[in-house]
């Protein structure tokens, strides 16, 4: 057997794996394999190794050659660098993450394209696992814990809702918990996605309908039915990933895409303490007025969300403008009514793998993708 070393964890392997049997990292791609590996980009930044792939790209670290400082390096795909709306995306996502000014978001070093025409994004290097993973690996977090991360998260979304940005796509996968200065769970806010910046009518209507999907187990009611959302839909993912952190699931899950869409329109969750015996009354508040079906009941800002978390860790107090109904009544609306605005049949959507994790699901299959006219949620500004 030849051994490789595992660029995450040190672990050294037999070379015929694809991943590191102790972290779950893909084998890095060497020279021999990966033409890129090596290869100068933009006269900057030399490529080392491949970090991992995504729907959308490919990971890579690389250095700046002048500076001497690690990167990361997300070469979106080949196809989608060939599709002008996807191109537009990708750079509307660079140039607006950049001008997001908070340290629990992923600073952007540069944008540009690869000698063979692929558009390449340089931003900084986390060293950390994603939320999925220690979830899968820790089943619960303290509520001390949850809360500290969703502070952090609201931190860094303050300030993307301030320049009219709803993120749209929180999930525990998009949450980095990064190693900095002596910080183990120092968050940091990835996958701002393609089209997501609030300014046009126009990019609504770009939205592709993998991309307009996302994950349906952290999807808001009135994303999932194709109303107008706006920054209290961020507020409600915050809520199921807040649920999952302390029980182990979200909210809602099922073996089909239309299932769980109906369920996050109509279906009131397991209340925490049954769950999570034990959970204190302002987290169990908190989450509730998160999960809020009615976006006037939940939290108006993240400001609001982070305000009422710190009181509860620092007092053990709920705010009292703050406390939602716990078993809030919402009238659900027929199946057909939330299909009709869906432009969807029930038929007509994916079942989902009963060996689905944590890690999210993938876009509509292509063949199912372009049978189905979804609308996407128009977006209003915060």
């Amino acid at each position: 057997m030849t051994a490789i070393t595992c660029t995450s964890c040190q672990h050294a392997y037999d070379e015929l794996a694809l991943f590191c049997p102790n972290c779950g990292r893909p084998k890095a791609r060497t020279a021999g394999n990966d033409a890129l590996i090596g290869k100068l980009l933009g006269d900057r930044f030399q490529i080392i190794d491949m970090i991992g792939q995504g729907g959308s790209g490919t990971i890579y670290r690389a250095e700046h050659v002048t500076l001497r400082r690690k990167v990361a390096i997300k070469i979106l795909h080949d196809e989608l660098s060939r599709d002008d709306l996807a191109v537009e995306r990708f750079r509307r996502e660079a140039t607006t993450v950049a001008e997001i000014d908070n340290e629990h978001i992923v600073e952007i070093h540069d944008f540009g394209r690869t000698p063979d025409g692929r558009l390449y994004l340089a931003m900084e290097l986390l060293e950390g696992e994603t939320l999925d993973t220690v979830l899968a690996r820790e089943k619960q977090l303290s509520y001390e814990r949850a809360a500290d991360i969703l502070i952090q998260v609201g931190e860094a979304l303050m300030e993307a809702h301030a320049i009219g940005y709803v993120h749209r796509d929180l999930r525990p996968r998009n949450l980095y918990l990064a190693n900095r200065r002596g910080k183990m769970n120092f968050v940091k806010l990835l996958d701002f996605g393609l089209a997501k910046l609030v300014d046009t009518d126009a990019q609504a209507a770009s939205t592709s309908v993998g991309m307009t999907f996302g994950d349906p187990r952290y999807m808001s009611p009135e994303a999932a039915r194709g109303d107008r959302i706006d920054r209290r839909a961020d507020i409600y993912q915050l809520g199921c990933i807040c649920y999952e952190m302390l029980t182990g699931a979200p909210p809602f899950t099922g073996n089909r895409v239309f299932d769980i869409l109906t369920k996050q329109v109509s279906a009131i969750p397991q209340p925490l303490p049954t769950r999570r015996p034990g959970v204190p009354l302002w987290m169990e508040a908190a989450a509730a007025k998160m999960l809020a079906k009615d976006p006037e009941n939940r939290f108006a800002t993240t400001t609001r969300m982070v305000d009422a978390l710190r009181r509860g860790l620092e007092t053990g107090e709920v705010m009292e403008d703050e406390v939602a109904r716990r078993r809030e009544s919402v009238p659900p609306p027929s199946v057909s009514r939330v299909m009709q605005k869906m432009g969807l049949t029930a038929e007509g959507l994916p079942a989902l793998s009963p060996t689905t994790t944590a890690k999210g699901l993938p876009p509509l299959p292509a063949a199912v993708a372009a049978q189905v006219p979804v609308t996407p949620p128009t977006v209003t500004p915060p």
